[in-house]
């Protein structure tokens, strides 16, 4: 479960294990998650870039791809994640 941050001059949320993002970039990628959601298939691997699009992905830098891989992805920086 997310929860928001208030240490610090960016908005913050705090999500998988005790991560911290910017909101707006949670909220984005959480978005584009939900809408991807209907087409995937369970039990399958997928990279963030292949759920939130190409287009999306690649105009985040660096840094953002990194932390939402940490964040979201189990095993750490791994580029994939289970469904």
């Amino acid at each position: 479960m997310a929860k928001k941050v208030t240490d610090s001059k960016v908005e913050m949320t705090e999500v998988l294990n005790f991560h911290k993002v910017p909101t707006k970039l949670y909220m984005d990628v959480k978005g584009h998650i939900y809408k991807q959601l209907i087409t995937l298939l369970p039990k399958r691997i997928y990279t963030l870039k292949k759920i939130c699009g190409k287009q999306f992905w690649d105009h985040l830098e660096i840094a953002e791809k990194r932390k939402w891989r940490a964040c979201i992805c189990p095993h750490g920086n791994s580029r994939c994640f289970s469904i």
